[in-house]
């Protein structure tokens, strides 16, 4: 049907050129399993979907968002509906974040770097968690990610289909530390983090007590929680 197409156009926010090969999606906003409607930018950055209706019945119909991801800028997703005029996204190179650990400290550890975005509409860039291996030096980095509000974490290894479970929990298993940062667009953010404690005390023989400090570009961020899990970093 004519009446629920929709174009949907894909530039570069910086020079406004526009972006071809980008993949748009038009999904149900509150659900993460609402995928309507799928294409890729064609030269001219243009993409047609046809959108289905959605019954009201149908867990997170109502608010529909469109998104767009290419290989070379940060997906953007926004508010979306029906129009005959086309809707334009606009992708910027978004900002980076390195996170640094001392590697003694995460040695013997399959310890990973957790980011989930924390933007509130109409930015809902991300709300899936993005996951990033420590390497030999200590070292975990992310790039491409959309400005705005995020929580990290530094967490015992997991597989993704565990961390889409953690979405929504107000407490993770497995966690070593945590926090949040804002990121500017093309920022690059240094998170530094120490995961150091005393010898801890044998489960069972009493109380132990474990320290360390959090830093986020060299300074201590307010709000940070850090706690003990029963689960063993990279227990199976």
């Amino acid at each position: 049907e004519p009446e629920r197409m929709a174009e949907v156009v894909v530039v570069d926010a910086a020079s406004g050129e526009p972006l071809a090969q980008a993949a748009v999606s038009i999904t149900l906003a509150n659900s993460r399993r609402g995928l309507l409607a799928s294409a890729r930018t064609d030269a001219e950055g243009r993409a047609r979907l046809e959108v289905p209706e959605v019954e009201n019945g149908e867990p997170g119909s109502g608010a529909l968002l469109v998104r767009a991801e290419h290989a070379r800028f940060a997906p953007r997703a926004q508010a979306f509906a029906l129009s005959a005029e086309p809707t334009t996204l606009r992708l910027g190179p978004g900002g980076r974040v390195i996170a640094r650990a001392d590697p003694r400290q995460l040695a013997g550890k399959r310890t990973m770097l957790l980011l989930e975005y924390r933007g509130a509409p109409p930015h809902h860039e991300l709300h899936f968690p993005m996951l990033s291996a420590f390497d030999e030096e200590g070292v975990s980095t992310r790039a491409r990610l959309p400005a705005g509000m995020w929580r990290w974490s530094v967490v015992g290894a997991l597989s993704p289909r565990e961390a889409l479970s953690w979405l929504g929990d107000e407490e993770a298993p497995r966690e070593l530390a945590s926090g949040t940062f804002e990121l500017a667009e093309g920022e690059t953010l240094e998170l530094a983090v120490s995961t150091a404690s005393k010898p801890a005390v044998p489960r069972g023989e009493g109380t132990g007590v474990v320290h360390g400090t959090v830093l986020v570009n060299g300074d201590v961020p307010e709000g940070a929680r850090v706690y003990l899990s029963p689960l063993a970093a990279g227990a199976e």
